[in-house]
C-alpha cells in the first residue's frame, strides 16, 4: 500500500492549527477556569510536530523531522495536564515529566542508536495511548453535573484513539521489521487519518466543556436572585389561594352550622372566591406561556383609542391620560390581549404615583428591530428577529424605578410598594412574549418611568372586526352523557351539573373504563365529556378509541390547559367542543350545545 507521508502530515498540520486556532478563540474569551492554557499548549505542540514530520522530508532542513514525534508525545501530555487542572485535581508534574522523557529518551535511541521503525512506532503509540488513556478515565470519573455529558462524549474520543494505539501496537509486534513507512499495514496506515478525525472531536469536546462550565458559573451567580424570586412566586401564590381557600370554607361552614343563613349569599361568595383563586391560575398561565390566542393584524391607535376610553372612567381625576396617537402602525395581535396589556401597564403607572397628581402619556410608532435598546429589554434572551416593529409607550410622571429593581420588575408577585400584588407586569410581558415582542424599561427615582412594547410590524392592513358570535343552544331531548374523569370530586360535581340539565349520568375514571361501557350500550349514550390528562388512556387516546366504536361520536374534550395548547398539534380524530376548567354551569351548557347542534 502506497502511503505519501508529507502529504498527510500537512493535512494533520493544517487540522492541528485550525483547532489551535478554536482554542485560542476560546482562551480569550473564558479564562475563569485552570487547564485551558494547558489545552492551547498542547494542540500548539501537536500542530508544530505535524509541521516537523512534513518539513522532514524537504533536503536541507530534514532533521527537524526528527522532533516531531517527541512534540506529539508533549502535546498529547499537555491535554493531559489540562483536563487534570480543569477537573480540579492536582497533577504530579515530576511524574508525566519523567513520563515524557524516558518515552522520547527511548524514541531517540530507536531513531540514533539502534535505528528501529517499528520500534519508533511503537513507542510513540504508547505514549500517546498512555496520555490519551489516561485523559479518558479522568473525564469518565468526573463528577462536575455542569459539562458531564460533554465530558463523557470528550473522554469517549480519548478512548477509542487510545484504544486504537493498543491495537496499532500489537499489530506492529506481531508483524515482521518495518524497513520504509511504505511498508505500513492497513492498521498501522490509520495513525495517519485518526488523529484528525480524534483531534477535530476532542477540540469539540474541550470547547463545549468549556462553554457549559461558563454558563453554569453565569448561572451559579443569579442562584439567589432566583431562590428569592421563587420563594416570593410561591409564598404569594400561597398566600393568594389561602386568602379564597378561606372564604370558601367559612361561607360553606356557615351553611353547615347555621340553618337560618341565606343559603344563596354565602353560596354567591363561595363561588366568586374560586373564580378569584382560578384567575391567578390563569394569569400565570399567561405569564409563563402556557396560553395562545388568535391574533390577527390591527391598527395598533385604534385598539389604543379603545382601551383609553375605559382606563380614562377607572383613573382618578387627579391623574391626567394622554394619547398620541396617528394612524399608527399595524401589528399581529390578540385585541383583548392588547387591550389587556395596556390596561396593566397603565395601571402600574397609576399606581407608580402614589395617590399624587399626575400624567401618563400613550404614544405609538414604529422603527427597525437593530434600534431597540438592550439595556433593561425583557424577556432577556430576546432578540429581534423582524426587520421593523410597532412600538406603544407608556410614560409616567410617577416616583420612577431604582436600577437595582428593574430587574425584578416582571418577577410573579415583586412589588416596591404593598405585599401581595405583582402579576399586572409580569402578564403584559407573557402576553408580548406570545406576541413575538419585547418590552423595554426606562426610568429612575423621582424621574418617572418609560414602559416601551415592542411587536412585529404586520405587513397587512387590519380587517374589519367581527360581529360577536352566539352562543349554540342546548338541543332539547336529555338523554345519557358518559363523563369521564379520574378525579372523584370532579366526577361528582360535574356530574351533578349535568343532571341539573336534565341528562341521565354514566361515569368513568379513565378510558379503559370509559370504553368498557361504552360497548355496553353505543348507541345509548348521547355525548361523551372526558378530561384530558388521566391514567392509563389519555383524553385523546379515549376519544380516537370511542369513535372507533363510533364515528361522529360527540365529544367534549375538558383541560385545565389553555385550549390553543391543548388543540395544537396533528390529532386523528378532533373533539365538537373544549371545555376549560374550572367551568360553570353556563359554560357547560354551551359547550354540550356546540357537541349536540
Amino acid at each position: 500500500m502506497k502511503l505519501d507521508v508529507p502529504t498527510l502530515a500537512v493535512i494533520l498540520s493544517l487540522t492541528s492549527f485550525a483547532q489551535v486556532i478554536a482554542l485560542w478563540v476560546q482562551f480569550r474569551i473564558n479564562r475563569a477556569h485552570r487547564g485551558i492554557g494547558w489545552w492551547l499548549g498542547g494542540a500548539s505542540a501537536m500542530a508544530l510536530g505535524f509541521t516537523f514530520l512534513f518539513l522532514g522530508g524537504i533536503r536541507g532542513i530534514a532533521p527537524l523531522g526528527s522532533l516531531g514525534n517527541p512534540l506529539l508525545i508533549l502535546g498529547r501530555a499537555c491535554l493531559f495536564v489540562g483536563t487534570l487542572q480543569f477537573v480540579g485535581q492536582r497533577e504530579n508534574r515530576f511524574v508525566i515529566a519523567a513520563t515524557i522523557l524516558g518515552f522520547t529518551l527511548l524514541y531517540f535511541y530507536y531513531l540514533f542508536i539502534t535505528p528501529s521503525i517499528t520500534l519508533r512506532t511503537v513507542t510513540v503509540s504508547a505514549a500517546i495511548g498512555l496520555f490519551s488513556l489516561l485523559t479518558a478515565r479522568l473525564l469518565f470519573s468526573s463528577r462536575n453535573r455542569s459539562f458531564a455529558a460533554s465530558a463523557r462524549f470528550t473522554g469517549g474520543v480519548f478512548l477509542l484513539h487510545g484504544a486504537y494505539l493498543a491495537l496499532n501496537i500489537l499489530v506492529t509486534l506481531g508483524s515482521s521489521p518495518i524497513h520504509s513507512y511504505l511498508e505500513f499495514s492497513r492498521i498501522q496506515s490509520l495513525a495517519f487519518v485518526v488523529p484528525a478525525l480524534t483531534s477535530t472531536l476532542w477540540t469539540f469536546g474541550f470547547i463545549l466543556m468549556m462553554n457549559q462550565r461558563l454558563g453554569a458559573a453565569t448561572l451559579e451567580g443569579k442562584d439567589i436572585q432566583k431562590a428569592e424570586s421563587l420563594g416570593r412566586m410561591a409564598g404569594a401564590i400561597a398566600h393568594h389561594f389561602n386568602n379564597q381557600l378561606q372564604s370558601v370554607m367559612a361561607n360553606l361552614e356557615l351553611l353547615e352550622r347555621l340553618p337560618g343563613k341565606d343559603a344563596a349569599a354565602c353560596l354567591a361568595k363561595a363561588k366568586l372566591a374560586t373564580e378569584r383563586a382560578a384567575e391567578v391560575s390563569r394569569l400565570m398561565l399567561v405569564y409563563l406561556g402556557q396560553t395562545a390566542h388568535d391574533q390577527e393584524p390591527h391598527r395598533l391607535a385604534d385598539l389604543c383609542r379603545d382601551g383609553a376610553a375605559a382606563l380614562r372612567a377607572a383613573l382618578p381625576k387627579t391623574v391626567a391620560l394622554e394619547l398620541e396617537a396617528g394612524p399608527g402602525p399595524v401589528a399581529s395581535v390578540n385585541a383583548d390581549q392588547f387591550r389587556q396589556v395596556l390596561g396593566n401597564l397603565v395601571t402600574n403607572a397609576w399606581e407608580a404615583m402614589d395617590g399624587a397628581a399626575g400624567s401618563i402619556r400613550i404614544s405609538l410608532g414604529s422603527g427597525p428591530g437593530s434600534a431597540i435598546a438592550a439595556a433593561h429589554r425583557f424577556p432577556v434572551s430576546w432578540r429581534p428577529q423582524a426587520p421593523d416593529y410597532a412600538w406603544v409607550e407608556v410614560r409616567d410622571t410617577g416616583c420612577g424605578i431604582r436600577a437595582a429593581d428593574i430587574e425584578n420588575l416582571f418577577d410573579p408577585f415583586f412589588s416596591t410598594r404593598f405585599t401581595g400584588r405583582g402579576l399586572g407586569l409580569p402578564v403584559a410581558l407573557g402576553i408580548v412574549q406570545a406576541h413575538g415582542g419585547a418590552i423595554t424599561v426606562q426610568s429612575s427615582p423621582g424621574q418617572g418611568s418609560c414602559f416601551r412594547i415592542h411587536l412585529p410590524v404586520a405587513p397587512a392592513p387590519a380587517p374589519a372586526p367581527p360581529g360577536p358570535a352566539l352562543p349554540p343552544r342546548l338541543p332539547a331531548g336529555g338523554g345519557t352523557i358518559l363523563l369521564v374523569d379520574d378525579d372523584e370530586s370532579v366526577l361528582v360535581s360535574t356530574g351533578g351539573l349535568l343532571e341539573m340539565l336534565g341528562f341521565t349520568l354514566l361515569t368513568a375514571r379513565d378510558g379503559v373504563e370509559a370504553l368498557a361501557l361504552f360497548r355496553q350500550a353505543p348507541e345509548a349514550i348521547r355525548c361523551v365529556v372526558t378530561d384530558l390528562t388521566m391514567p392509563h388512556m389519555d383524553g385523546w387516546e379515549t376519544l380516537a378509541a370511542l369513535r372507533r366504536l363510533r364515528p361522529g361520536l360527540p365529544v367534549v374534550l375538558a383541560s385545565g390547559y389553555d385550549r390553543a395548547l391543548v388543540m395544537a398539534g396533528s390529532h386523528p380524530d378532533l373533539p365538537q367542543a373544549f371545555l376549560a376548567k374550572p367551568f360553570d354551569l353556563d359554560q357547560l351548557r354551551d359547550a354540550l350545545g356546540l357537541a349536540l347542534g
